[in-house]
């Protein structure tokens, strides 16, 4: 993940651990350990979707993309939330 992040510079904050990936999902209220999860907080600091499991790049591309209308004021913190959960659930393969 390291070399990842010097090759692909990001602007925020990854956590790569152990220890502190189990405390910082309880801290999220991820009941049930999955890695690696994915949290989104919004620059006021809410939690917006905490997601379990592996996030493909079209996933988090439709995910950044409402997230980015919610930091423009487009929608509300419960409109992106619903509209998030909507995207990820269309983008879970059928089993």
């Amino acid at each position: 993940m390291t070399t990842y992040l010097k090759d692909n510079p990001i602007k925020y904050s990854v956590l790569v651990g152990e220890q502190d990936g189990l405390d910082a999902a309880k801290a999220f209220g991820v009941s049930s350990m999955a890695f690696p999860f994915t949290v989104l907080i919004d620059a006021k600091g809410d939690v917006v979707t905490v997601h379990l499991g592996e996030l493909h790049e079209q996933s988090l591309r439709r995910v950044l993309g409402i997230t980015e209308q919610l930091e423009t004021g487009k929608t509300s913190l419960q409109a992106a939330r619903v509209a998030i959960n909507a995207a990820l659930q269309d983008a879970t393969p059928a089993h």
